[in-house]
């Protein structure tokens, strides 16, 4: 017992000893900021910051591959010079662009041609703005922003339509009409949120040009004179451009060089129009870095640590400059990669800026960085307020803690790309120091010029002041002074380096792929809507190399971010100068496939067209999906001559919901082709501008297309046939890049198929009262779309084909859904007759030889078949009943088979378990008496006939009538329940989800395009972090006063007829017009940024926009006034309401609509609609005032949608469902 005792305690006292170290060894290290090396009167020189934007901004486009991007360079590689630094070393490396060879337009006025030059746009992925070498031929119309109003009575197919430049998505609807070519109009300016929008991420064969603000006036002037044709030549192409990065290395006072700290900046730009990319607030990094890099020259020998200043080029293509830095890093000695890497990300409509360790580029996990940095960001706050003696939050914000529960995006109101991330990702220590509370409107769009930038506010942002203002170069500064480890521990090291081959099968020679496609661009799609990151595309894009090789570097893996699951990657051959002469065997194969069909040799165009897109008809096989799980991934694509088409305006018209599931059949043999493939946009969710999706197949082909939502049945069916040939023509590839009108002609073929098939439901005897008036409204509504069409009247038209063909597909589903249960039933009937078929043979021959028996059996089963085949409805609707047997005999086949080997298994099974216990022969005996009992039954019920006949009858009698009544359904289609707490405070309907989330674009347009805008007051929430959650919203007033909101509350003048908010004003006044801009302020919020009645007009800072002060309302009056619902407008405190559910005692979710917990109007700002959208605000509800009866045109809703509404007459509310 001594000995255990002894031993125990040693064990112990070992244990303690072992913790005891291990919390000596993982303490963090002492880390002290020197503050007294700056004196406080030393700073950037802002005058010179302010000429090298001016000079930045002055070279054209700094987009690479553009001129602009090489001055740029070579004027931060003389400034460095010139400021003293002798070593500067350059590295260089490809970066995959579009390259614009020529683009104009020509326009016939009588004898005189003039000409206009173009500026292409950011292709839609693969697909560039090229046209055929003659050009495209079409006449010029205006349509301002493509509202429905505004194209009314204007011819759009085969027209070359000039938009507005700040039009957002609605320039989609000119190639679902049938127009050629999209030109904007650069008089009128677009933010970045509008301008991201003007590029897919499908290869679709849409146009679209830029005209600059001179030429946009002459052409208006042209257009309001006379109706014109135009035409348009561009040739354009995928292109690898040479970018530079620079690189200075600055010694520590010791001469030391290992683990510096590294500051970087970007060069370049980015713009939607890349030939016209002033950049302005992007060069504001790039010019306080030289200041920077001008600071430590003259305090060189007197550094705590070893600094690099570092400039890329390429940020704006997918930060392929820092990409190149880090990985070159990574791959040399340890000792010499850096200790910390901070990029400058700064705009000039703020006045302060913060520390970030997260961003969207590779969204490495939150959870996973945090700890590392949140040290570095606590003393970096710490030291700003014991410097500037301030403890404020206007000058310098630590983003990486969640100080006061606000998430490091709440200072952000857009997708914020830093280039620190590529470093955390290679397990590198990196921060972003960034401008905050700025949105970077004039990002990404020719429109960001220098007269943009706020300068005054950029000075305080930079420049130190005692009480007030740490200043950019202070705490830049105190990253180089700090002492210890910038990290709280190593960051894992998530690099992930894609690679793979493109290549192609010669099928008259080889058995798998093996030739390379050169020059082709190929694209990674992780599906997290990268294309809306502000001043970078983020898709990756690589151009093949001579082996048709190609590489992604820099990304990341899923236990970094587990959106990286199942990325796409697609490969595109383009009918371009450039690819066709470096693949002549590729070129050689299209041909042959093409001559095989036609007979002839084609003259393939060079028009940009898509002449080889991957496989994916084997994508088990050859995948074209990967997900990223270790550094280096490999997937090979293979690619076949194909041609292509798009299809736009493709929603379920009964959910509203954007379709994937897409099935493509060859008319010729009603099967998929052996070769196919289709690309859908970069997202897993709803990108509203982009309602459409692409697909391909061999050339020459003519194809069925199907498309759904998950397993449901087909929403979309593309036929293009008749009441003679329901199978359909199908779509013929030849010449059809974008398929025009495909809703329309995809509502035809519904419809024609539901005629048929209740015809042929009608003369089996089977009737559907709901699916005929159902029918009846679809063929009525689909005429009327038709003429208003060959009207032009495309807002009448769009609504009646919604209209027209969300009747035509509730009819399809019942339709469907009545065939599957006739087949049902007749199965069920089979199973009925099988065993029926056995006791008739047993009463009526009751045969000793088995083959006999059998043979009965069988003939029994198959008159009661041919008997079902003569009565049932079912037999009429199908076009093989002999299938029917078919399938029953292999279910009861394989039913017998399963249960007889499972009946041998478990006698098997019982032999040797219970073979010590007793004979096993007394069990077999049992069943064998169980058999023999079963027969004697039997055959004593041909002893009494009679009473066997009438008890046979009434079973047969009472099964039929059970199966027939239960199979009547009501005609009613849709529910109507009296709201009990519903407040009818207006005529109209409500629409909103049960559980408040977000609700479509697409519902929003159809609602318009119905009602017109005039009618309809959409509600949007933005919360900062998205899900509102720790949402905080910083407001600034005059003298820079703050105060903070939970969320803004996007609203539009047309709420005056709904839920009359101008009742709760105190002073000014509601948006007399939707594109009124302004915010109201509850009295609370206005009172903190020192506003009343008297500062109606003051500018109020929201994320950098200055909007005027209109209104301030009473927050108890707005909180008081419901909606149709009898719930406030105000946004649902979602944290309060998940908390409140889970104390109930049970988690049943009401029949109805939930009552919610709303925030209260105290702690929201009221914003224009289109304003909050443009931060990324969600759509909640849509009030609907119109001038018909509304509880009906809820109900025609209802009944062709799956959609749910609240509906009042002025009395009473009532749920519709």
């Amino acid at each position: 017992m001594k000995i255990f005792f002894k031993w125990f305690f040693i064990s112990l006292m070992m244990i303690a000893a072992t913790v005891a170290i291990a919390v000596w060894v993982g303490q963090p290290e002492e880390v002290t900021i020197r503050t007294e090396s700056i004196d406080s009167a030393v700073d950037l020189d802002f005058d010179r910051v302010r000429n090298h934007i001016e000079t930045f901004s002055s070279f054209g486009s700094r987009v690479a591959g553009q001129p602009g991007s090489a001055s740029a360079a070579g004027y931060v590689e003389r400034q460095l010079a010139s400021i003293g630094y002798d070593d500067i070393e350059s590295t260089t490396f490809e970066v995959a662009i579009p390259k614009v060879h020529q683009a104009d337009l020509r326009v016939q006025s009588g004898s005189e041609t003039q000409s206009f030059r173009l500026f292409p746009l950011w292709p839609n992925l693969a697909r560039t703005s090229q046209t055929p070498v003659e050009g495209m031929t079409g006449h010029l119309v205006y349509l301002g922003e493509a509202r429905f109003e505004e194209m009314e009575g204007r011819p759009i197919e085969d027209s070359i339509c000039f938009l507005d430049w700040d039009a957002e998505e609605e320039w989609t609807r000119i190639p679902e009409l049938g127009g050629r070519a999209v030109v904007f109009l650069g008089d009128t300016p677009s933010t970045g949120w509008e301008a991201r929008k003007k590029f897919l991420t499908i290869p679709a064969d849409v146009p679209r040009f830029y005209l600059t603000d001179e030429n946009s006036k002459t052409i208006r002037e042209i257009l309001n004179q006379q109706r014109l044709a135009g035409t348009i030549q561009c040739q354009m192409d995928w292109d690898q451009a040479i970018e530079k990065n620079f690189l200075v290395r600055i010694p520590s006072a010791t001469g030391e060089m290992e683990n510096p700290i590294v500051f970087q900046a970007y060069t370049d730009s980015m713009s939607l129009v890349p030939e016209i990319s002033p950049g302005a607030e992007p060069a504001v990094s790039v010019s306080v870095l030289l200041e920077f890099a001008r600071f430590l020259k003259k305090s060189d020998g007197a550094l705590s640590r070893p600094v690099h200043i570092l400039f890329t080029g390429g940020h704006g293509t997918g930060m392929a400059g820092i990409i190149d830095y880090i990985e070159s890093v990574k791959e040399g000695e340890k000792k010499h990669r850096p200790a910390l890497v901070v990029s400058l990300d700064l705009a000039s409509h703020t006045t302060r800026f913060g520390v970030h360790c997260f961003g969207e580029m590779r969204g490495y996990a939150v959870h996973l960085l945090r700890p590392r940095f949140s040290r570095l960001a606590l003393e970096l706050k710490s030291f700003s307020e014991r410097v500037a003696g301030t403890t404020a939050e206007q000058s310098f914000v630590d983003a990486v803690n969640l100080k006061h529960g606000r998430a490091w995006d709440s200072f952000l109101p857009y997708r914020a790309p830093f280039a620190s991330e590529i470093a955390n990702v290679a397990g590198i220590p990196g921060i972003a120091i960034a401008s905050l509370d700025d949105s970077r409107k004039w990002v990404d769009t020719p429109d960001d010029t220098i007269a943009r930038l706020d300068f005054d506010r950029l000075v305080n942002q930079l420049s130190f002041k005692e009480g007030e203002h740490i200043g950019l170069l202070r705490i830049l500064h105190a990253l180089i002074e700090w002492e210890g480890p910038y990290t709280s521990g190593d960051i894992d090291d998530k690099w992930v380096n894609l690679t793979g081959r493109v290549q192609w099968l010669k099928a008259d020679e080889d058995y798998t792929p093996q030739h390379p496609l050169r020059d082709a661009p190929v694209f990674l799609k992780s599906r997290r809507e990268n294309k809306y990151l502000v001043g970078v595309r983020g898709m990756p894009v690589a151009l093949t190399d001579e082996d048709g090789r190609f590489s992604f570097k820099g990304m990341i893996d899923v236990t970094g971010n587990n959106w990286y699951t199942d990325c796409e990657v697609e490969a595109y051959g383009l009918a371009t100068d450039r690819f066709l002469s470096v693949n002549p065997e590729a070129v050689a194969e299209y041909e042959r496939v093409v001559a095989i069909k036609t007979g002839e040799t084609p003259n393939i165009p060079r028009d940009g067209s898509i002449l080889y897109a991957v496989d994916r008809s084997q994508e088990k096989d050859r995948p074209s999906q990967i997900t990223l799980r270790s550094p280096n991934e490999s997937l090979n694509l293979e690619v076949f001559p194909c041609e292509s088409a798009t299809l736009f305006g493709v929603a379920d018209p009964t959910t509203l919901i954007h379709l994937r599931e897409l099935k493509l059949y060859e008319t010729r043999t009603d099967g998929p082709p052996y070769q196919f493939g289709f690309s859908f946009p970069d997202t897993r969710f709803n990108l509203w501008e982009e309602e459409a999706f692409s697909f391909w197949a061999p050339p020459r082909s003519t194809l069925r297309v199907t498309a759904g939502i998950g397993l449901k049945t087909p929403r979309f069916l593309l036929l293009d046939n008749d009441t003679e040939n329901l199978r359909g023509e199908g779509v013929d590839l030849h010449n059809r890049e974008v398929i025009s009108l495909a809703s329309l002609t995809a509502a035809r073929d519904v419809e024609h198929l539901n005629e048929a098939r209740l015809e042929e439901m009608q003369s089996g005897g089977i009737e559907s009262k709901k699916a005929e008036r159902f029918q009846a409204n679809a063929e009525k509504e689909v005429a009327r779309a038709e003429s208003a069409l060959s009207s032009n009247r495309y807002g009448e038209f769009k609504a009646q084909l919604e209209r027209g063909w969300g009747y035509a597909g509730k009819v399809y589903r019942e339709i469907f859904s009545q065939i599957s249960s006739l087949m049902t039933g007749i199965l069920f009937y089979l199973f009925l007759i099988a065993p029926s078929a056995y006791f008739l043979e047993r009463i009526l021959f009751a045969h000793r030889k088995i083959g006999h028996r059998v043979l009965s059996i069988a003939s029994i089963f198959l008159v009661g078949f041919l008997l079902l085949w003569v009565v049932h409805p079912a037999f009429r609707l199908t076009q093989s009943p002999a299938v029917v047997l078919i399938a029953f005999v292999l279910i009861a086949l394989s039913t017998l088979v399963t249960a007889v080997v499972l009946n041998r298994f478990d006698r098997s099974m019982r032999r040797q378990f219970q073979s010590s216990l007793f004979d096993s022969s007394i069990e077999g005996a049992r069943t064998a008496g169980f058999a023999r009992s079963f027969e004697f039954g039997i055959q004593n019920i041909r002893n009494r006939p009679y009473r066997s006949a009438m008890t046979g009858l009434t079973v047969v009698l009472v099964t039929f009538a059970l199966l027939s009544f239960l199979s009547v359904s009501p005609d009613q289609s849709t529910t109507r329940i009296v709201h009990p707490k519903g407040e009818p405070v207006y005529k109209g309907f409500l629409a909103r989800n049960k559980d408040w989330g977000p609700l479509t674009y697409a519902l929003q347009e159809s609602l318009e395009t119905a009602y017109g805008d005039k009618n309809l007051a959409g509600r949007l929430w933005f919360f900062s972090d998205g899900g509102g959650d720790f949402s905080q919203i910083d407001l600034f007033a005059k003298e820079d006063l703050q105060t903070t909101v939970t969320a803004l509350v996007g609203m539009e003048a047309e709420e005056t007829e709904a839920t009359h908010p101008e009742r709760a004003l105190v002073a000014g006044e509601w948006f007399n017009t939707s594109r009124d801009n302004g915010v109201l302020l509850s009295e609370t919020s206005a009172r903190l940024l020192g506003l009343d009645k008297r500062d109606l007009g003051q500018m109020v800072r929201v994320y950098g926009e200055p909007l005027p002060l209109i209104g301030i309302f009473d927050a108890d009056k707005m909180n008081s006034l419901h909606d149709l619902d009898g719930e406030s407008t105000a946004p649902v405190n979602f944290v309060l309401q998940r908390r409140l559910m889970a104390q109930r005692e049970t988690f049943e979710r009401p029949d109805t609509i939930e009552e919610n917990v709303h925030h209260s109007w105290e702690n929201c700002a009221i914003v224009p609609f289109e304003f909050a959208r443009s931060l990324g605000g969600s759509l909640r509800s849509i009030a609907v005032t119109p001038e018909e009866d509304p509880l009906e045109e809820a109900i025609s809703w209802t009944e062709r949608t799956d959609l749910t509404f609240l509906a009042s007459d002025g009395k009473e509310v009532r749920l519709i469902s």
